[in-house]
């Protein structure tokens, strides 16, 4: 489950129409695959109480690092043409979709991007 910082409920995807394009271009088996890759980091933070960050915290951001070769998200470069900036903001959807859709309650929050900052949203648990 997905809130704002003002405990507003998120039960659609933002962009509705950029996911749209970009996921047919993603076979089933990949997304589930992508799917399941954010829900045991999520499930790892609920656990641990951290993942990536500290106290349940994680910026979209870092999950998947700057190198996606041999991991479950580089479908999401082939799908989009491999076009690196299309497949970033298709992935910051894909997180979208997975804290949602994850039995947990997360709250987001996002940052004025920096050369420091990352330009992801920080995703959080309130503890």
């Amino acid at each position: 489950m997905l809130f704002d910082i003002d405990h507003n409920e998120k039960t659609e995807i933002p962009r509705r129409s950029f996911y749209d394009r970009w996921r047919p271009e993603l076979r089933d088996e990949d997304h589930q695959a992508i799917m399941d890759a954010l829900h045991k980091m999520m499930d790892k933070a609920v656990e641990q109480g951290n993942s990536r960050g500290n106290g349940g915290i994680f910026n979209s951001s870092y999950v998947p690092g700057a190198e996606w070769a041999k991991t479950p998200y580089l479908p999401i470069w082939e799908a989009c043409g491999r076009n690196e900036e299309t497949a970033k903001l298709f992935y910051g959807l894909l997180v979208w979709e997975a804290v949602m859709s994850h039995d947990a309650e997360w709250y987001y929050h996002r940052q004025e991007s920096t050369r420091d900052k990352p330009i992801g949203l920080t995703y959080f648990q309130q503890r």
